[in-house]
C-alpha cells in the first residue's frame, strides 16, 4: 500500500449493531463498568481463497497508544469488543505491527458512549470481484450507547452502571 489511510468519523443516532451486539455479548466478562465501549469489526478476505497480507494478520486497536481491543486474523469476518475511557483521547488502528498505516484520530467521548469501527484490510487487484472496495476504517459514535436497542439495551445500561436501576435479571 502506498498512501496513508484516513478514517472516516461519523455521529449517529441509531441502535448498536447486531455484529457490534455479538462483540459485547463475547467481550461481557471483560467489560466491567467500562466508561465507554469499543466495537471492533474487521473484514477480511477467506483465508481460503488468499492468504492475508502479512501487514494485516492482525489488527489492534489503541487509544493513547495502549492496546483495548486485539483481532487475530480469522478464516473470514471478525468483531470483538473492549472497554475504553471517556473524554478526550487518541484512537489508533494498527494492523500487524505496522504503525501509520491508518491515520489516528481524537475523539472526544462522554460517559455512555458506544464507539463502532468497521475495518476493511488491504485486497488484491485481481480480487476486485470479492472485495471491491479499498482498504478504509470508519468510526461511528453512538453518544447514546444502547438507548435505542429496546430491552436488550437497557439490560447492558444496568449490567455497565449506565443507569441508575440496579440489574435484577444479574446479566
Amino acid at each position: 500500500m502506498t498512501g496513508m489511510i484516513i478514517p472516516t468519523v461519523t455521529t449517529a443516532d441509531m441502535p448498536v449493531p447486531w455484529w457490534a451486539r455479538g462483540g459485547i455479548g463475547r467481550a461481557k466478562r471483560h467489560l466491567q463498568q467500562p466508561e465507554c465501549i469499543l466495537a471492533a469489526w474487521v473484514t477480511y478476505i477467506p483465508a481460503w481463497v488468499i492468504p492475508q497480507p502479512e501487514a494485516w494478520c492482525g489488527v489492534s486497536f489503541d487509544v493513547d497508544g495502549v492496546t483495548v481491543v486485539d483481532v487475530v486474523a480469522p478464516p473470514s469476518d471478525l468483531w470483538a469488543a473492549g472497554a475504553i475511557p471517556a473524554g478526550r483521547h487518541r484512537y489508533d488502528v494498527v494492523p500487524g505491527s505496522e504503525r501509520g498505516m491508518v491515520e489516528p484520530v481524537t475523539l472526544n467521548l462522554q460517559p455512555g458512549t458506544v464507539v463502532l469501527v468497521k475495518v476493511q484490510p488491504v485486497n488484491y487487484r485481481w480480487l476486485r470481484w470479492m472485495s471491491p472496495w479499498p482498504p478504509s476504517v470508519s468510526y461511528r459514535i453512538l453518544p447514546h450507547g444502547f438507548a435505542h436497542n429496546g430491552r436488550w439495551g437497557e439490560r447492558w445500561s444496568r449490567r455497565l452502571g449506565w443507569s441508575s436501576e440496579p440489574d435484577v435479571a444479574g446479566l
